[in-house]
């Protein structure tokens, strides 16, 4: 008897242990795709590297130094956009802004120095420039950034997937259907987690009431993300459960500046009866502002 004890006790021991185990390694794989990697080479006037220069992410903990070739890189950076600061004593610093962090991508940021026989305050401050195609990205995707979509005159998250490429909306609005699958052709993933069932099949797949196991839309305000993608072809590995396409979500993280917003919605019967479509919302967003 005490021996069948001390088996089922050591059976439960090495359940938990195994399960810890997958909790761990599910945690860095979710984390992984919320984070990118900044890359770059520090260089004087001439085009020479510079080896040992600081570079620091401004208002972050990320530090590097460069090596002899002057590279330096940071990885697991969240998606955000960020400016990046290089330094070394004999040349002035150098600040490189609006550098653009994508999920899961490796964005290049060289910075020039400029050569002063002794060191100053003084910051020379350089616009970034966003690739249009990010060179190790092999996927079919398009990119909305929150900053830009928080100036179109919509207030449904679907309403600005339905205008890219490939994407179309449901009458109502409710539903997305990709390169011309059906809803449930599709999955939704928001930080790395999947919140939608994506497709499994027909044979045993449950149904929603009402809803027929569609996608029911995203709830998401148009100024609560940083960035979503809408993949339409040769998905990565990290997504799954999808035919048509993934549809990926990188919510908004906390700064260092309070920030709010105020919003209100029409209550017209006009403007209730177009509130579903993007042609609704942008008369009635028109007709607020006149």
């Amino acid at each position: 008897m005490k021996q069948s004890c001390v088996s089922a006790f050591a059976r439960v021991a090495r359940w938990f242990a195994l399960a810890a185990v997958a909790m761990g390694l599910s945690a860095g794989a979710l984390f992984a795709q919320a984070t990118g990697k900044i890359e770059g080479r520090v260089r004087d006037q001439a085009g020479a590297p510079i080896a040992n220069a600081q570079v620091t992410i401004v208002g972050t903990a990320f530090g590097a130094l460069t090596n002899n070739q002057g590279y330096y890189f940071f990885n697991n950076v969240p998606v955000s956009t960020v400016a990046v600061r290089a330094a070394f004593v004999g040349y002035k610093s150098a600040e490189s802004q609006g550098v653009r962090v994508l999920a899961g991508q490796t964005v290049t940021q060289d910075i020039q120095l400029e050569q002063t026989p002794f060191q100053v305050d003084e910051i020379t401050i350089t616009a970034a420039t966003t690739p249009l195609v990010p060179r190790d990205e092999v996927t079919t995707k398009q990119r909305l950034s929150g900053d830009y979509v928080e100036q179109l005159p919509a207030d449904r998250i679907n309403n600005i997937l339905a205008l890219q490429p490939g994407v179309v909306a449901s009458p109502g609005g409710g539903t997305l259907s990709i390169r011309g699958g059906r809803t449930d052709q599709a999955n939704t993933y928001i930080d790395g987690v999947p919140v939608t069932p994506g497709y499994r099949g027909t044979g045993f797949r449950a149904t929603n009431a009402g809803t027929g196991g569609a996608n029911t839309g995203i709830q998401i305000g148009t100024n609560g993300f940083e960035e979503a993608s809408v993949t339409t072809g040769a998905s990565s590995a990290e997504f799954g459960n999808a035919q048509s396409g993934i549809i990926n979500i990188e919510t908004r993280s906390g700064g260092s500046a309070l920030k709010g917003g105020l919003g209100y919605e029409p209550t017209s019967r006009s403007a209730r009866a177009t509130a579903g479509d993007s042609t609704g919302w942008a008369s009635a967003w028109a007709a607020r502002r006149s």
